[in-house]
């Protein structure tokens, strides 16, 4: 059994909220992001927006001044639950640009299929564990998410849900996800 390292709590960023285009990430807001995460840990949630290449470069930029690891969907990186990806060269240039400013790039786990194959094409890929959408997918087992998994996870986002991505409960609400899990 391996034993994992636990670095603590800390707070994970969004880009934008409720419906703004703004993103936070932008270098204009750097000082106040800066001044608002002294001595905490950060992870940053991908931009969504289906940022291009520049913005995916501010965006990481913004995550080595804060020291943070960058939370992406699948969907931010232009890949399909199936696994299959819109730009070769866009995902390429993003994952290198992450390895090369030292952020960790961490995939919020979609199918698993998807997120091990992501993670078997680049060796910097990490993940982020999401218990919430495990429980929500009725092809894999929680356990078959963790034994894949594990080795790489940085991140574990705690939820749980009414058997729908859509959901996002605190643990214990009893809503589906098995008490050995």
């Amino acid at each position: 059994m391996r034993a994992f390292e636990v670095a603590g709590l800390g707070v994970e960023l969004w880009p934008n909220t409720g419906g703004l285009d703004d993103c936070f990430y932008d270098k204009r807001n750097w000082p106040r992001l800066t001044a608002a995460t002294v001595d905490m840990l950060v992870s940053m949630r991908s931009r969504n927006d289906n940022p291009n290449i520049e913005q995916w470069d501010e965006q990481i930029e913004c995550a080595k001044l804060l020291k943070a690891n960058i939370i992406a969907s699948l969907q931010s990186l232009r890949v399909s639950q199936k696994g299959e990806v819109e730009d070769w060269d866009y995902i390429s240039d993003i994952v290198r640009m992450a390895a090369d400013n030292d952020v960790k790039l961490c995939i919020e786990t979609g199918r698993l299929d998807a997120a091990k194959w992501l993670g078997d094409k680049f060796d910097s890929i990490w993940y982020c564990l999401d218990t919430g959408f495990i429980s929500a997918d009725n092809e894999h087992s929680f356990r078959q998410y963790v034994d894949a998994l594990a080795e790489r996870t940085a991140h574990l986002h705690l939820a749980e849900n009414y058997g729908s991505f859509e959901h996002h409960r605190p643990l214990g609400c009893q809503c589906g996800i098995a008490q050995e899990d």
